[in-house]
């Protein structure tokens, strides 16, 4: 017998990666505080969803 409670089940949500790109800037920020720049950035999300069991 498997135990079917909703704890014992893998997650169901899709897995989601993200990729950020884009060309370093000049460094910026006031009083000591580094503030990364990008210029030109772009930004992809790719979704894999999950297979069901059989």
């Amino acid at each position: 017998m498997t135990d079917t409670t909703p704890e014992s089940k893998p997650p169901q949500s899709p897995l989601d990666l993200a990729a950020l790109t884009g060309k370093l800037g000049t460094k910026a920020g006031a009083d000591g505080a580094a503030v990364v720049v990008l210029e030109s950035p772009a930004l992809q999300v790719f979704e894999k969803k999950v297979k069901a069991a059989d």
